[in-house]
């Protein structure tokens, strides 16, 4: 297992995120696009700097559903927010492949599981200044595309500017 820690920035007008490894060496980056009518981030390795993905979300959908760009454009994943009482549902399809959330996206302690086991694993650390999560990714998983759900999932669930984020967070 390969280990990351993403950190949510504090005081910013908009949503923005670094990634470290275990060395504490930022490994990618990722900012929301502040004039944008769809919720849309860049999702970027930091050194060098590249563009990895671009992630959006679909306007005319009832429940958030996102999508997961490469560099080149190409639709590489969605990710869709099911209607579920009592706990959380996110079915999110990449490459063939179909992903499924278990655990507690609210309490920030989850994982997420393909065909072939656990691939992600998210705690939230406590202890921390600002939201900050420790992320456990398989080794045989795409690990750029896993730090994206990870993202996507966040702008689900806790996203800056929302009604439901600023109830929850506390």
């Amino acid at each position: 297992m390969k280990k990351f820690y993403l950190k949510q920035k504090v005081f910013s007008f908009r949503d923005s995120f670094k990634v470290f490894d275990e060395n504490q060496n930022q490994v990618y980056h990722a900012n929301a696009k502040m004039m944008s009518f769809a919720r849309q981030y860049q999702i970027y390795q930091s050194n060098p700097e590249r563009l990895l993905f671009t992630m959006r979300r679909r306007m005319l959908s009832f429940l958030p559903t996102y999508e997961l760009f490469n560099a080149q454009g190409e639709n590489v994943a969605i990710m869709r927010k099911r209607f579920a009482a009592f706990k959380n549902r996110i079915d999110i399809e990449a490459n063939n492949e179909n992903y499924t959330l278990e655990g507690s996206v609210w309490a920030h302690n989850f994982t997420i599981a393909s065909s072939k086991g656990i691939v992600l694993a998210v705690r939230k650390k406590i202890l921390a200044w600002g939201d900050t999560y420790e992320i456990e990714i398989d080794d045989q998983a795409d690990v750029d595309k896993m730090i994206a759900f990870v993202v996507m999932i966040d702008s689900i669930y806790h996203r800056k500017g929302s009604s439901h984020s600023s109830q929850r967070r506390r």
